[in-house]
């Protein structure tokens, strides 16, 4: 079986990135597959826990924003200054789902 990809292309210069790989339907459906089941158990979780690792994933997020930012930039072709504030600015959703869970 080939892997079939898509290229992405730079389109401030045209100038291909890199191959990104497509799924094929075998492998979309495992993916679907395990979101299912990760959904299962995150519906068990409590608002409690839930605020923790939102909590968690911010702090992650912050840290890897240098990790982050170019991945937008190649994935959208976004200026890297503007991948940064994304970046940061995608940090507060946690932490307003975060409040309004311990709220409930």
């Amino acid at each position: 079986m080939t892997e079939m990809s898509v290229a992405v292309i730079n389109p401030a210069n045209g100038e291909k990135i890199q191959n990104s790989p497509i799924l094929d339907a075998s492998a979309r459906e495992a993916a679907l597959v395990r979101a299912r089941e990760a959904y299962k158990n995150w519906k068990l979780t409590s608002y409690a826990e839930r605020a923790q690792v939102l909590k968690a994933v911010a702090a992650k997020m912050r840290e890897e924003v240098e990790t982050l930012a170019p991945l937008m930039t190649i994935e959208m072709g976004k200026p890297i200054k503007e991948a940064r504030a994304e970046v940061l600015k995608v940090l507060g959703v946690p932490s307003i789902m975060q409040s309004r869970l311990r709220r409930i």
